[in-house]
């Protein structure tokens, strides 16, 4: 047992509370309660019936003294209705005795679960999709503020969906018996079928060993010079009682090479690392592109595990499976798609972020915004300034979202064929300025930034974007701390450095450029004198 606490499960109709709620208790050893089950033996008819005969309000209030009976009791798992949350009594009382856990979804899912549902009273009209997203205005606040736990359960099975409650519950009810206010953990998943996997977004991660999301009895952790004394030992003690050993690298990105791959691969074959076994790559972008790789590559392919100590690597390299490279005369030119087995974003590593570092990661959280969200946009502009202070509640919600639209785009496009290429803005300009500056003039996210700028200017000529939205978007990534032009570049070797990037092919180079705040597009370059002019003006 865990404990005398209990575990209510709450989310919209479709969530998949009941089924595995009922797995959950098994795991838990605590019996399992369904609050419109208990309703149902009480009065001795369905839900429907008391809908249609009573009316909705009567239901809340039958609802009501239910709540008020099952969270009296001790050691259950309580599936509750999808609508329980609109109560302010019913979210006192399950928040004062136990952990409460939203299992969230999307609508697709909700109308696919339901479609065939004859027991479920506001899905009865001829629309239920609309319906529900008209539910879920109102009540996706009220999961969320009431919400312990969020799991994401689209695409998963019930077994996984329950295990993971379950590892995340152990460490969680630990605390509560010693603090009232643990450690928040946000969690979503990247939705591939067999391969999904989950990113945890919240402080104090890296001491949780359920998190890690490894059986494996053979570990190798990858990491740098910088990182391994801040955070090393923590992720060593994490994983202890197993065989594990450590590889320090010299940071920054010019160890990203084929040289640097073969000092894993060498380390990993002599210590005579199984086909079972698990790498960890602690560090930023750089580790984990070099450690995915070689997971990717090790006896065909190994499992291994992101843990992403900058803010760019956590809201974009950590996220999506791509492993990489460089070549001396291209940036990430060698590698492999390969999903992680996990992804733990520790908001508490960012602290020892140099300012630097911390704008770096922001020109990737903009360049969400910009491709497919105009409100998160709007929303970085009024708290860009508590970004940069570091403010808690501002970095997890960046985090959260920016891992929300990749983890999204991903899951629809795996392998880059189509609209994941528009998490590349502004890389085919940045990374061509990376190799010319020898990937020592700037950051990578620095070098985004610039070529973030680049393609709006770039729209702007063609008539596409607005002029004063490419102004809004230069203005913000200056106030992020980051450059937008790159004064002293040749525009012959940039334009030389851009025709090698990989996402070139026969018929010419490709950029993803704007169309709109929130709508980008990917595209054919356009005419070279454009091209010129446009570069011409920033790299002057």
């Amino acid at each position: 047992m865990l404990g005398q606490r209990n575990v209510y499960l709450i989310g919209p109709m479709g969530s998949g509370k009941t089924a595995v709620g009922r797995r959950l208790a098994a795991l838990l050893g605590k019996e399992f309660r369904d609050s419109d089950a208990e309703i149902e033996k009480r009065t001795g008819v369905d839900i429907r019936y008391i809908f249609e005969k009573e009316g909705e309000a009567r239901f809340r209030e039958r609802e009501r003294d239910v709540i008020a009976d099952l969270t009296a009791q001790d050691d259950v798992v309580v599936a509750t209705g999808g609508g329980v949350i609109l109560d302010a009594a019913n979210r006192e009382r399950l928040a004062a005795t136990g952990v409460v856990v939203y299992l969230e979804t999307t609508i697709d899912t909700l109308v696919r679960r339901t479609k065939a549902s004859k027991t479920r009273p506001l899905l009865m009209g001829d629309d239920p999709r609309t319906v529900l997203e008209r539910l879920m205005v109102v009540r996706r606040p009220l999961y969320e503020s009431t919400a312990d736990l969020r799991i994401d359960t689209t695409g998963r099975q019930v077994r996984a969906v329950a295990a993971e409650v379950f590892e995340r519950l152990r460490p969680r009810v630990a605390m509560s018996e010693r603090t009232s206010q643990p450690p928040r953990v946000d969690t979503i998943s990247v939705a591939l079928a067999e391969r999904s996997y989950p990113i945890h977004i919240g402080p104090k991660l890296l001491g949780q060993p359920e998190l890690y999301g490894t059986t494996a009895k053979q570990v190798l952790i990858v990491t740098n010079d910088v990182v391994a004394p801040l955070y090393l030992k923590r992720v060593q003690a994490a994983l202890g009682g197993r065989e594990l050993d450590t590889l320090i690298v010299p940071d920054g990105e010019r160890y990203k090479t084929l040289a640097t791959f073969s000092t894993v691969i060498d380390r990993l074959i002599e210590g005579r690392f199984h086909r079972d076994c698990c790498l960890v790559a602690l560090g930023g972008g750089v580790i984990g592109d070099l450690t995915g790789y070689a997971a990717a590559s090790y006896q065909r392919g190994v499992d291994f595990v992101q843990v992403p100590t900058t803010l760019l690597a956590q809201v974009d390299s950590s996220v999506g499976g791509k492993t990489a490279v460089n070549h001396p005369r291209a940036k990430n030119m060698i590698g492999a798609f390969h999903q992680p087995i996990a992804v733990l974003a520790d908001t508490d590593t960012l602290r020892s972020l140099p300012p630097r570092e911390l704008g770096a990661g922001l020109a990737e959280i903009v360049k969400y915004g910009i491709i497919v969200d105009a409100e998160f946009f709007e929303w970085l502009e009024t708290h860009v300034d508590e970004l940069r202070a570091l403010d808690a509640a501002a970095l997890t919600h960046a985090i959260r979202r920016s891992c929300e639209i990749k983890a999204a785009i991903v899951a629809e496009d795996e392998r880059e064929h189509g609209r994941r290429a528009l998490l590349n803005l502004g890389h085919t300009f940045g990374h061509a300025l990376e190799a010319i500056g020898n990937y020592e003039r700037w950051l990578h996210g620095e070098a985004v930034a610039i070529g973030i700028v680049l393609a709006a200017r770039t729209s702007a000529a063609l008539g596409w974007l607005r002029a004063a939205d490419c102004a809004r978007i230069e203005r913000l990534l200056a106030r992020a701390g980051l450059p937008t032009a790159a004064p002293g570049v040749d525009v012959d070797a940039l334009l030389e450095a851009m025709r090698g990037d990989k996402k070139a092919d026969r018929a010419g180079l490709k950029l993803i450029l704007i169309r709109a705040l929130g709508d980008a597009r990917v595209t054919r370059a356009p005419a070279e004198d454009t091209l010129r002019a446009v570069l011409a003006e920033q790299l002057k």
